[in-house]
């Protein structure tokens, strides 16, 4: 059994997992690694002195730096100093009330033993603690290798005094940036200098950053001869924690730092404290903190790959601003350090990839133009090449460029022979000129004469442009005009033949038919005497009537004639529309039999008087009331009514209720020679043309008939007249 074919949606979602997912989940896991082994190391201290230099704050006011500087060296003029200096610091300092005495000095070695003794007393009637500095110095092991070991003060000082670890471990870049409270990495190894001055207050962690945010001039200095001489203000020594140290160029102990540049050993000591005791000791998240930001851009990422590349990019650029303004805020307002580096990687990489991702939509996009291009470049040339229509592109001296094979095959030549060739050689007459179709004799290669219709316009800029030459053989098209005029002229004598004959038979009929008619009249009239015999009245009024259908007969034929021949002359005049209807039902009753049969006719307020053609009008009322007095039956009402419409328009009604029309025969009724069989229509007789010409004479009045009927229902006719109606007292 075949597996079902997944559908679109399935087959998108399985690329896009196959693809951008995989994609930057590989990247993600790739820069956490690398992360993970320190490579962003280098950033991440760049980013973290970046942030110190962006905010500075002053040192927490509590500690004085005694700094052995170089003024103090010149004044002492020798070095190193006798013990004996530092033991009438010590008690300088201790008269000035100092809290805490820290010395940033070497006491590991022995010197002169008087100036020992003279220290260690002086340590000892202090009223404030004494702190002496201790160093770890790398030795070497028994079994190979290198350990750290402990350079202590001598045990004479040790008896009075803290000590306190003073080493500084520079990053890769040879700054310090890191502190500790305790050197937990080597047992037996006593607090660091800073952790005892600032206790009993601590850091939040053993291990934390420097914030080399703090002004190192903030710190009160005071020159060191100048306490040992007791030209120092007390009071700026009073309840004051004092650390002691060297600042003079000459004596090294100098380290390059982050926002500082240059700082002594026991300065870096001063900003260690400080941090600690203005809650400023920076403590660096965990890695995992950083690769679960790694997990949610890489997400983040993913779904931005949905986006329009542009959107995408300003996302990220300012997801990447987010990360640089969440570094600067957690470091310097909650003391929190984050490696933002391998997120500004990944905003990076994402960019990156967005970029790439753009490049190739464009490149496809580029590809896909010039497919396209290249496609109408084609079709264009296909066009040109198959065109029926000859074209010719010349330049402005007249010679052709490019000529394509319709116009070789019009001008009977061999393809190309064209090219090169002067215009007003090929196309005589032809002026370079912009112009529209314009008709021109060319004689081609063979001999042959032909009707060209050229056209000529210019396309390019006034630097470079070309004539553009179109023309087709109007030959054919010259013989079919020919030929249709010659038919049209043809038609138009038939036509004006037979017009002609109609009206001679018309008037060759009408003669005798009015002696017949006269005749036969006065017989069954016996107006010159009886006659004699009943029968030949009866036979003379036959005669009468068959005449009068006759000469109606050729009256309508010579009317249709000159309707058609555009002859009938319609000429409007003011009519009084009761005398116009009155006039016609007596002539219809004259027409025809009406027995029994009710005809009346009314004329409704305001369509008393109109403006029409009175012999048109009554002829085509009188075919109406013709046809319903001969399909009405013996008991039958026909009314003719006149009624006002919008427009100063007349509607003339003519209602009957006889056998009506059946929906079939209602479409070809107003035809010629058309008739309507119903029940009682086979007993009269008709040519079809009635209803007919009755259409044709509505027209030219310009009006319409419309007839609406149902078998069994009676016929209504209605003529409507735009426009008709005048004033009652314009009527004639």
């Amino acid at each position: 059994m075949r597996n079902p074919r997944p559908s679109p949606a399935m087959d998108r979602g399985r690329r896009w997992i196959a693809g951008p997912v995989l994609r930057n989940a590989a990247f993600g896991l790739v820069l956490a690694i690398v992360f993970l082994l320190g490579g962003f190391a280098p950033a991440n201290r760049l980013l973290t002195d970046l942030n110190f230099s962006l905010a500075s704050r002053p040192a927490s006011g509590d500690l004085v730096l005694v700094e052995i500087d170089a003024r103090s060296l010149q004044k002492l003029n020798s070095w190193p100093w006798s013990r004996a200096y530092h033991a009438a610091l010590i008690q300088r300092l201790s008269e000035a009330g100092a809290s805490t005495i820290a010395f940033d000095i070497d006491f590991s070695a022995q010197s002169a033993p008087a100036a020992d003794a003279a220290l260690a007393q002086a340590m000892a009637a202090a009223k404030s603690p004494i702190v002496l500095a201790a160093f770890a110095q790398p030795a070497a092991r028994a079994g190979g290798g290198v350990t750290l070991s402990h350079n202590l003060p001598l045990p004479i000082f040790r008896e009075h005094a803290q000590v306190g670890l003073v080493n500084i471990v520079a990053d890769g870049d040879g700054k310090p940036r890191q502190y500790r409270l305790a050197e937990d990495r080597l047992p037996g190894t006593p607090p660091t200098l800073a952790a005892l001055l600032a206790a009993p207050k601590k850091a939040a962690t053993n291990v934390f950053m420097i914030d080399y945010g703090i002004a190192p001039q903030s710190i009160a200095r005071l020159s060191y001869v100048d306490v040992l001489t007791g030209r120092a203000d007390p009071t700026v020594l009073a309840g004051k924690k004092v650390l002691v140290g060297a600042t003079a160029l000459e004596l090294g102990d100098r380290f390059a730092v982050p926002n500082h540049g240059v700082l002594s050993g026991v300065e870096i000591q001063a900003l260690a404290y400080a941090s600690i005791m203005g809650d400023r000791a920076i403590r660096p998240v965990g890695p995992l903190w950083v690769v679960g930001g790694l997990v949610l851009i890489v997400i983040a990422g993913t779904w931005l790959g949905k986006w329009q590349p542009r959107q995408a990019q300003g996302v990220t650029l300012a997801a990447a601003a987010a990360a640089l303004c969440l570094g600067f805020v957690l470091q310097n307002v909650f003391a929190v350090s984050v490696e933002t580096a391998p997120w500004l990687a990944a905003f990076a990489g994402g960019s990156l990839l967005t970029l790439v991702r753009r490049a190739r939509q464009h490149a496809r996009a580029a590809l896909l133009h010039r497919a396209v291009a290249l496609r109408q470049k084609a079709l264009m040339e296909g066009v040109f090449n198959d065109s029926s229509e000859g074209i010719l592109i010349a330049g402005d001296d007249g010679v052709i460029l490019i000529a394509n094979g319709a116009a070789s095959r019009l001008l009977e030549t061999a393809e190309g022979a064209l090219i090169g060739q002067s215009l007003d050689g090929v196309l005589g007459g032809l002026a370079l000129a912009q112009q529209a179709a314009t008709e021109i004799m060319v004689e081609t290669a063979g001999g042959r004469r032909l009707a060209l219709a050229a056209s000529v316009s210019r396309s390019g800029s006034d630097e470079s442009s070309v004539w553009i030459v179109t023309f087709r053989d109007e030959s054919a098209k010259r013989a079919m005009e020919a030929a249709r005029d010659l038919t049209i002229r043809e038609l138009q004598a038939a036509t004006a033949a037979k017009n002609e004959f109609l009206a001679r038979i018309s008037h060759e009929l009408r003669t005798p038919l009015s002696a017949i008619i006269g005749f036969s009249t006065m017989i069954g009239d016996q107006s010159l005497g009886p006659v004699g015999n009943a029968k030949y009245i009866e036979y003379a009024r036959d005669i009468h009537s068959g005449g009068k259908r006759l000469l109606e007969l050729v009256n309508d034929i010579i009317d249709i004639t000159r309707i058609e021949a555009e002859q009938y002359e319609i000429r409007p005049d003011a009519l009084e529309v009761r005398s116009l209807l009155g006039g016609c039902c007596i002539a219809a009753r004259d027409a025809e039999p009406c027995g029994e049969k009710s005809l009346r006719f009314e004329v409704m307020p305001g369509a008393e008087a109109i403006q029409s053609d009175r012999q048109a009008l009554a002829k085509v009322i009188a075919k109406l009331l013709s046809n319903a007095i001969k399909f009405t039956g013996p008991h039958g009402n026909i009314l003719l009514r006149a009624s006002p419409a919008a427009g100063q328009a007349i509607v003339l009604e003519v209602i009957d209720d006889g056998i009506g029309i059946a929906p079939a025969a209602l479409k070809n009724v107003a035809t010629a020679f058309s008739q309507v069989r119903g029940g009682l229509d086979r007993r009269h007789e008709g040519s079809g043309l009635g209803l007919y010409l009755a259409n044709r004479l509505m027209l030219l009045l310009g009006g319409r008939l419309e007839i609406e009927s149902k078998p069994g229902a009676g016929t209504t006719v209605r003529l409507a007249i735009p426009g008709a109606l005048i004033q009652t007292s314009q009527a004639a």
